[in-house]
């Protein structure tokens, strides 16, 4: 049991910290939620709204758009964890040679900053000087470039596809190392 000198020194100890939070999470947090039940207009004084920002933005056509997009965006990282798992798998067998030289090949695009993935699949989408696009009017796929941004289907899944191979290599690298941390006396033979 403690004394109160003691829990007295303890409370003195998280005094800054739990300062430190209020004042940096919990008040924008309410102040957000505080204007957010106002209207703000550019210049002049704030007027009540009540709930009436919410049901707007709720009945926007946008409102579920954003939503359906965030979803597919979101199911994506069922494919990049699949994708991660099976090659952290294949890759901690035993008779793959060549482990380390796998394993940096896999983590390239997680490695590149992200300012360089985005110019690379720009210019492999551009639809006049683009790989991709070549190659599919080449082969007789389809008879014209297409245009991979200027339509919405297609920016979307495109996006999604970029940013999946972008990351799936995190997940890879946590569920290798994982398996790679469970001792061989744990497998059965």
């Amino acid at each position: 049991m403690r004394s109160a000198e003691e829990r007295w020194l303890i409370a003195l100890f998280l005094l800054p910290v739990v300062a430190f939070m209020v004042l940096l999470l919990w008040v924008p947090f309410v102040q957000g939620i505080w204007m957010s039940l106002h209207n703000w207009p550019f210049m002049g004084q704030p007027t009540w709204k009540g709930f009436g920002n919410y049901t707007a933005f709720i009945r926007a056509d946008y409102f579920w758009v954003s939503i359906r997009a965030t979803l597919i965006y979101s199911l994506s990282t069922v494919f990049q964890l699949a994708l991660a798992l099976i090659a952290a798998l294949a890759l901690h067998q035993n008779f793959i040679r060549f482990k380390p030289l796998w394993r940096g090949l896999m983590l390239i695009s997680y490695a590149m900053p992200p300012v360089v993935v985005g110019a690379i699949w720009l210019f492999m989408l551009d639809p006049g000087l683009g790989m991709i696009s070549h190659y599919l009017t080449a082969w007789g796929i389809t008879e014209f470039p297409i245009y991979f941004f200027a339509e919405n289907n297609w920016a979307k899944w495109i996006i999604t596809l970029i940013a999946g191979w972008t990351f799936w290599p995190f997940m890879f690298l946590i569920i290798l190392s994982s398996l790679q941390s469970i001792p061989a006396s744990h497998y059965e033979l």
